[in-house]
């Protein structure tokens, strides 16, 4: 304890101020501690996805601010094929299943992004996509996002070009499946 004092009299702080330099995890209790670091794994992983990854820390809290977390349980409809566009999502936690004509065609775990060419081509959905576990949900909506962009449009640029990347990768693997498909003599 002695230590303790002579080192807040060297450094001219009283007890309460030298408190204030508890890390905000410690003085948290261990439920807000766990949401604090899940929040932060969310985060990190979000920042790694092409859409996010090339944005500014600027420009990536503008994003979060005009979204909107969602827990959507188990079996239900996301979205519906043919259903108006006016919105995206990213999977931040659980298991998506896209449907086309009623047969699945993908199945997404999180950190994906879903319902990303309709918002952006003005077209209806293409697909639908069911949640096959509880999921949670980044929900960015086409009206507030196009208003960020006209007000930063490095940002629009960059998140239309990760956007873009994004979607290519999905005709990859799409392209891959099916090659396997018609190796199998499936199709």
């Amino acid at each position: 304890m002695e230590d303790y004092n002579e080192e807040i009299r060297r450094s001219g702080l009283d007890r309460r101020e030298k408190k204030l330099e508890i890390p905000v995890e410690q003085r948290l209790g261990m439920d807000q501690r766990i949401l604090l670091r899940r929040q932060r794994y969310i985060v990190n992983k979000l920042k790694k996805t092409p859409v996010f990854q090339n944005l500014t820390e600027k420009q990536f809290k503008k994003i979060l601010r005009i979204s909107a977390k969602k827990d959507i349980p188990k079996d239900a409809v996301i979205y519906n094929e043919g259903s108006k566009s006016d919105d995206m999502c990213i999977l931040l936690e659980g298991i998506l299943q896209i449907s086309f004509h009623e047969k699945e065609v993908n199945i997404m775990t999180s950190i994906n992004i879903v319902g990303e060419m309709g918002m952006f081509n003005g077209e209806m959905r293409s697909a639908s996509v069911t949640a096959k576990s509880d999921c949670t949900l980044l929900r960015l909506s086409r009206a507030e996002l196009f208003e960020v962009f006209k007000k930063d449009k490095d940002l629009h640029k960059r998140f239309q070009s990760g956007i873009i990347y994004a979607l290519s990768e999905k005709l990859k693997k799409m392209n891959e499946t099916l090659a396997k498909l018609r190796s199998d003599h499936k199709i």
